[in-house]
Order: C-alpha cells, then sequence, then structure tokens
C-alpha cells in the first residue's frame, strides 16, 4: 500500500517539477507541497486526476488521500481495508501481466510444440 505522498512524488517527477504537478491539478503550489509532505491531502477531484495521471487504481489514490487526515479508528479501517484490496488487485495485474505472453510469443511456442510433435512423430515412424 502507497502513501499518497509516493503518489505524488511519482506524478511530479513524470511532470517534471511539483509546480508543474501543480498547475496539471489546477492546485495551488503551497497545498501540494503540503500533501508531498504527509500534511495534507488533497481534493477528490484532484486525487482522481492525479490517478489518472500516473495509471494508478482511482480507489488507492483516494483511499491514501483520506488516511492523511482520518483519525476515526472504524474509518481508518474502512480506507486502509480498501487501499489493501486495490494494493492486492494491482500486484495480481503485474503478475498476470508477466506471466501471460503476448500474442505473438504464444503463437511462437504454439508453433514450437507442433514442431516438436511432428518430430517425435517422424522418429517413432522411422525406428
Amino acid at each position: 500500500m502507497q502513501a499518497l505522498a509516493d503518489y505524488i512524488k511519482t506524478a511530479a517527477n513524470k511532470a517534471g517539477s511539483l509546480s508543474a504537478l501543480s498547475r496539471l491539478l489546477t492546485m495551488n503550489q503551497p497545498d501540494i507541497s503540503k500533501a508531498a509532505n504527509g500534511r495534507g491531502r488533497i481534493p477528490l477531484t484532484a486525487a482522481v486526476q492525479l490517478a489518472d495521471y500516473i495509471e494508478a487504481d482511482p480507489l488507492a489514490v483516494i483511499s491514501a488521500n483520506e488516511l492523511v487526515t482520518e483519525r476515526k479508528p472504524e474509518k481508518r479501517a474502512f480506507w486502509m481495508q480498501h487501499a489493501r484490496a486495490a494494493s492486492i488487485a494491482l500486484a495480481c495485474a503485474v503478475v498476470t501481466n508477466f506471466v501471460t505472453p503476448y500474442p505473438a510469443e504464444a503463437a511462437e511456442k504454439a508453433d514450437r510444440a507442433r514442431i516438436d510433435v511432428i518430430s517425435i512423430t517422424q522418429s517413432i515412424c522411422i525406428m
């Protein structure tokens, strides 16, 4: 699970600076700086824009945003649950992406398997 500050730093690196990110999210520089330092949150619209910009799960960013200032234990537990679920979903997507071959690779592997079967069949027939 990432903190809001981590998402902001990732976006600031992509945008080139925190100032550029604040313009992109139509926020004041001091407000985004506070959030980047873990001392404040950003508006809901900005959280969704941030998620879209860095291609992160919007629910994970919103959850991280809410956890910055939420003090009530039951509400923190609610947002933590959603932040964890979003992290697990992201991890599954990453693993699936690495495990699943591209269509070209899959076709190539299928062709190799057919060649191996033909070779085995020819070897058996020759004997």
